[in-house]
């Protein structure tokens, strides 16, 4: 289970931030498994957040 981040500007950050992704990007298997791998091991919704903007902003170039 993901845990909030524990400072308040993370939290705004998150909550009002579009989430990048779209359907296409989603199916990518290897995006799906790294972000699984950040997931269980960084328990960070902010680094989720960073890595899907990323992955966004490499794809877009």
């Amino acid at each position: 289970m993901l845990t909030q981040p524990t400072r308040l500007p993370l939290q705004v950050m998150h909550s009002s931030f579009p989430d990048p992704v779209s359907p296409r990007i989603a199916s990518v298997p290897i995006y799906t498994d790294l972000k699984k791998i950040i997931c269980e091991n960084q328990r960070n919704l902010y680094m989720l957040r960073r890595f899907d903007l990323f992955v966004f902003l490499f794809l877009r170039s």
